[in-house]
């Protein structure tokens, strides 16, 4: 009887593994409560563009870049800086799509290591690409 339930009981636990991976495989690896708080800070930067105001520009460039960065640790769940998981990234995105987010990512060290102006389309380009990086990060597996 008891080589009968041996058996049985490897079977039974080999599923309960195998149901777990396929768990663990198909639950989001980010907290709903952060992934909401990180859009909800996008949708509001969103409404600093609308002001049309130069000065803002600067502050946009900076929010969102630390936005991409934050959803970048995030999904690599890791501490490492943004333009560390941007190199990691590279497969997330279509190239053209990379290179924009890269472009952004270069405007705001430009904007902050030496004092750059940004043009209204600048702001409007980075907003566009880095709103779109993040949420692929936030809500794409």
């Amino acid at each position: 009887m008891d080589r009968e339930i041996l058996p049985i009981i490897l079977i039974f636990v080999f599923l309960l593994l195998v149901g777990l991976v396929i768990y663990l495989n198909n639950t989001s690896r980010i907290n709903d409560t952060l992934r909401q708080k990180v859009w909800n800070d996008v949708l509001q930067i969103k409404k600093m563009l609308d002001t049309k105001n130069p000065l803002i520009y600067r502050d946009i460039i900076v929010r969102l870049d630390a936005l991409l960065g934050k959803s970048l640790r995030l999904y690599y769940n890791n501490s490492e800086s943004c333009g560390t998981n941007l190199k990691q990234a590279r497969d997330l995105f279509d190239r053209d799509e990379y290179n924009k987010i890269w472009k952004a990512h270069k405007l705001r060290n430009i904007v902050v290591h030496e004092n750059k102006e940004i043009t209204s389309l600048e702001i409007e380009e980075s907003y566009d690409i880095i709103s779109l990086a993040i949420k692929k990060l936030l809500y794409e597996k």
